[in-house]
């Protein structure tokens, strides 16, 4: 059973971690001019999401070949996902899947 002190720090690591893929998120929306940006835990509607939801192409969120989930990003109209964007959304996702991982989402 928990503490209370150790309770109040798994929620303020949960709160910082919560910030912190917030904060990926929008950046990886801004950086890369996408019109919507969200990670998704499979089986679970967006977690965290940047942008109005649209139609999104998903990158798998994996950690040793298992899926924890996914990012579904949609480009802004008119736009489209280069390949040299595809390899950023693969690298963000690759070490956003580990922290999905960790925090138990």
């Amino acid at each position: 059973m928990l503490s209370l002190v150790g309770f109040l720090f798994l929620a303020a690591g949960l709160v910082v971690f919560a910030r912190s893929l917030s904060r990926r998120l929008r950046t990886v929306r801004d950086e890369l001019r996408l019109a919507y940006a969200a990670i998704v835990v499979d089986g679970e509607p967006a977690t965290f999401e940047a942008g109005d939801p649209c139609p999104a192409i998903d990158v798998p969120l994996t950690v040793d070949g298992q899926r924890v989930g996914s990012l579904s990003v949609a480009p802004s109209p008119g736009d489209r996902i280069t390949g040299d964007d595809r390899k950023v959304l693969e690298a963000v996702a690759s070490q956003t899947a580990l922290l999905v991982l960790a925090s138990g989402l």
